[in-house]
């Protein structure tokens, strides 16, 4: 019979003659054998080998075929059909210690038409894949959303190319604009009364004029004016100029820059205009640097100027705090002018030829409007970076320390030099490579010779800090740096917890509306 055992056979029908007996019913096997009248159920070895029951009755045992029924003689004449199969029990045992019978082959059952273990396996996995899939996007948009948040500008930096084996930084990938081969950079800032921050960078073109670039963060979009167009007077800027700036809040908004015209005469712009685009004028009057008294420069001078923050009191309004203004005169000298003490001038000492400067002010004793002034530039014959202080007014420069050794300062741009938090300042300075160097002020102690590590906005880890070759740099209190760099100013940021890590914000689109 298909599906049993051959031994099996189909038992003779019952003789019509066969005497009267007891008839036992197996319709619903397995059933109770009498233990008393069978103690002990055996199969000798050729027809059931190895099998044999010894203490639970009753009980199924298994032979060759799916089952063995154990019968009284007298009924080895009824008609039994195959019977059940059941599942094998754990009480079946090899009397002989040899290994139980094997189980009946599982039923295999498919789940479209694919295994079920198979089937779950490549379930889990497609699960597992969709739930990483779901974490991923979620992650990546909220931190795009994050960053995008607070990016300044539209104009990220594009991947390099991918059959590109250059290592360049991405900066080729923009043209060059209309900015000067050689200009300088300066940059300012100011947060007004509604918590607008805005932010300004200073250029020339190749045309010889002045530009600025405005940002606020209710726009959040760079404009870039003209300075030069705007002035009511043509001005012959000296080519690759420097540039310095500061903005000053009190009693009313004023933004100020000085550059040099050909003939190495400092001059002083100046706008009420918050935009910084438009309103630029020469500054007329004894307390600024215009027309009444101009003051001639050494050829290779560099320019530092600020106006600190003071607060919002009577006594910042005026005269207080002065206007500063550094530079080196024809005969090697640095001076600082007090343009609020009809330009009197005060030495700070010789100077290597084309010394780098820098002009900070910081906090004293939590009052803001207690100044204390810092003067940075490169001593003659020393090679090194000094520090000086001035008293309010900066009647007396008293030199402080060393910041350690600086390139040769008649060959690289300006340094950049600003407070931060009020009580901290950063000094950016260049190398011959275009390498940025970083010194800090934290609690009155100076961390030098410190390489910026940059970030891109994907939070991975940009070209090392040779890879960018500056030709100038900028920075502000906002904790923001430009840096021109190919003919394109770009922008990074950092915060007060990690002064050299800086991220990558974008480029400041330098184009004329």
């Amino acid at each position: 019979m298909t599906g049993y055992d051959s031994s099996w056979k189909t038992l003779p029908p019952l003789p019509s003659q066969a005497p009267s007996q007891t008839r036992i019913s197996y319709s619903d096997l397995p059933e109770a054998v009498q233990a008393h009248c069978y103690p002990e159920v055996a199969h000798s070895a050729h027809s059931y080998p190895g099998v044999v029951h010894t203490q639970i009755y009753p009980e199924v045992v298994l032979g060759n075929g799916p089952e063995v029924i154990q019968r009284h003689e007298a009924d080895k004449y009824l008609h039994v059909g195959p019977p059940p199969v059941y599942p094998y029990e754990s009480s079946f045992r090899s009397a002989t210690g040899t290994e139980k019978p094997p189980p009946p082959p599982p039923v295999e059952r498919n789940i479209l038409g694919i295994r079920r273990k198979t089937f779950f396996i490549i379930a889990g996995i497609v699960a597992a894949l969709v739930l990483i899939a779901v974490i991923v996007g979620i992650s990546v948009g909220v931190t795009t959303a994050s960053k995008s948040s607070s990016l300044q500008i539209e104009d990220p930096l594009p991947p390099p190319s991918s059959n590109d084996t250059s290592n360049n930084t991405g900066f080729e990938f923009f043209p060059p604009t209309n900015l000067l081969q050689g200009s300088s950079l300066a940059s300012a800032n100011f947060t007004d009364p509604q918590g607008v921050i805005h932010l300004y960078v200073y250029t020339q073109d190749a045309s010889n004029a002045l530009l600025v670039s405005s940002w606020d963060s209710a726009g959040r979009t760079w404009q870039t004016a003209s300075i030069s167009k705007s002035l009511p007077t043509k001005f012959d800027l000296l080519p690759g100029t420097p540039i310095s700036a500061y903005m000053y809040t009190n009693p009313a908004f004023q933004a100020r820059i000085y550059v040099l015209t050909k003939d190495y005469m400092i001059r002083e712009f100046l706008t009420t205009s918050p935009s910084g685009l438009t309103g630029w004028k020469q500054g007329v009057s004894k307390v600024v640097l215009g027309l009444d008294k101009l003051i001639k420069v050494h050829p290779k001078s560099k320019l530092a100027a600020l106006r600190p923050q003071c607060g919002t009191g009577d006594d910042c309004r005026n005269k207080f705090p002065p206007v500063a203004v550094a530079y080196q005169d024809p005969d090697g000298r640095v001076q600082v002018t007090n343009a609020n003490k009809d330009l009197a001038v005060t030495g700070a000492g010789e100077a290597a030829e084309g010394t780098v400067l820098g002009l900070t002010s910081l906090m004293t004793g939590g009052n803001i409007s207690d100044v204390n002034w810092k003067l940075h530039f490169e001593g003659k014959g020393t090679g090194e970076l000094k520090e000086f202080a001035g008293t309010k007014e900066f009647p007396v420069w008293i030199e402080r320390r060393s910041l350690g050794k600086v390139p040769n300062s008649a060959a690289v741009k300006n340094i950049a030099a600003f407070s931060f938090d009020l009580v901290n300042i950063m000094l950016l300075s260049l190398g011959e490579d275009g390498g940025v160097n970083i010194r800090t002020m934290v609690k009155d102690a100076w961390t030098i010779n410190q390489v910026p590590s940059y970030t891109g906005l994907d939070g991975k880890n940009t070209p090392p800090a040779k890879a960018f070759k500056f030709s100038a740099i900028a920075g502000n209190p906002e904790k923001r740096v430009f840096g021109l760099v190919k003919g394109n100013v770009f922008e990074w940021r950092f915060t007060s917890g990690n002064l050299t890590s800086w991220e990558f914000v974008g480029r400041v689109p330098i184009a004329l509306d």
